[in-house]
């Protein structure tokens, strides 16, 4: 089976494309055939025996189910502009902790202050997180610990760590890492959505309902403009996302 595996990068309207491939199924008369080709959606890890045999895979797994699965799988993401989406994630997380963002809070983001040693690494303050979700195998602290014999309590969502050591270093590195993942920017809509008619059509059987332009939580939206130093902090901290970005890019936003 030639499966279809959305690798959800967060804070890359990536929910909006979830939305749309949930209504897509719903309305497809192969309805009860595919009512089980997603998880939920804050499962943040690849469970490889409840899911291998699922026709569509949507959530933040990073790579895992490329290595994992056996079966041929098509493998698309969205990448976003680094310094917008680092911005997106500290939003969020300030957000969550029922914080109003500001400069303040984004200052307190990049000094860390909201990370732990054992958080969630997909939205912590680290940088280059759509280059290690697309080149990094991602795995849950907990299920290690509880492997060795160890209890961990009150952990929510399950922390989640990269494999530092599968990051490309440099640029050809990364190109030929990335070479059979289907990439698009986040406002190349048409693309995508043409992408994902063929996919659906192909794959399912069935139509697939374009995502609209959904808005993002982009620093734009949430009124915080980062000042000139922070930009180049945010840039310094992601310099492998912004070799991704322009890489991207310089093919029209498709890759």
């Amino acid at each position: 089976m030639n499966k279809l595996y959305h690798l959800h990068i967060p804070r890359t309207s990536g929910t909006g494309i979830l939305y749309s491939i949930q209504k897509s199924f719903a309305l497809s008369k192969n309805n009860k055939e595919h009512s089980k080709s997603f998880p939920e959606i804050f499962e943040f890890y690849y469970d490889k025996e409840k899911m291998k045999n699922w026709p569509l895979i949507s959530g933040h797994f990073a790579i895992n189910p490329i290595i994992e699965n056996n079966q041929e799988i098509d493998v698309f993401s969205i990448i976003r502009k680094p310094v917008d989406q680092f911005v997106s994630i500290a939003a969020y997380r300030a957000m969550s902790a029922n914080k109003k963002f500001d400069i303040a809070v984004l200052d307190e983001f990049l000094e860390g202050k909201e990370d732990s040693p054992l958080g969630c690494k997909l939205f912590s303050s680290d940088g280059n997180l759509q280059t290690k979700m697309l080149t990094c195998r991602i795995f849950p602290i907990k299920e290690i610990f509880e492997k060795l014999g160890c209890h961990v309590l009150g952990f929510n969502p399950n922390p989640m760590f990269f494999a530092e050591s599968d990051m490309p270093t440099n640029e050809d590195e990364l190109i030929n890492k990335i070479k059979n993942i289907k990439l698009f920017e986040i406002n190349e809509r048409e693309l995508i959505n043409n992408y994902l008619i063929k996919q659906f059509k192909e794959k399912f059987k069935c139509d697939f309902i374009s995502a609209g332009n959904h808005k993002v939580n982009s620093s734009v939206r949430s009124t915080v403009i980062p000042s000139p130093s922070q930009i180049r902090e945010i840039e310094n901290r992601n310099q492998m996302d912004m070799v991704l970005y322009d890489y991207v890019m310089s093919n029209g936003g498709e890759l």
